[in-house]
């Protein structure tokens, strides 16, 4: 099982606690052509992922985000998905 902690704030830094790696899972669904990624998920990429691979095959990506965090992770993404013809938030 793979989760974020909440995050918590101890003056003025935030922390977040890392458990698990998801790199095995993301690189077994990097062949998917439709993908929907949760604002949970999201994170999980930014905190528990080494690295992301390309998602060749992908053409369809929605996303639903509702937190600050991942944002970076996103952009890492999109750059790994050069046939993405569909992109929905």
């Amino acid at each position: 099982m793979i989760w974020v902690s909440r995050v918590r704030e101890w003056e003025g830094f935030i922390e977040h606690v890392m458990v698990g790696d998801a790199t095995d899972l993301i690189m077994g669904i990097h062949n998917v052509q439709i993908l929907y990624l949760s604002g949970s998920t999201i994170e999980v990429l930014t905190f528990c992922c080494k690295a992301i691979p390309m998602f060749n095959n992908l053409t369809h990506l929605t996303i639903e985000s509702n937190t600050k965090f991942g944002w970076d992770s996103l952009l890492i993404l999109l750059k790994k998905c050069p046939n993405l013809k569909t992109l929905i938030f």
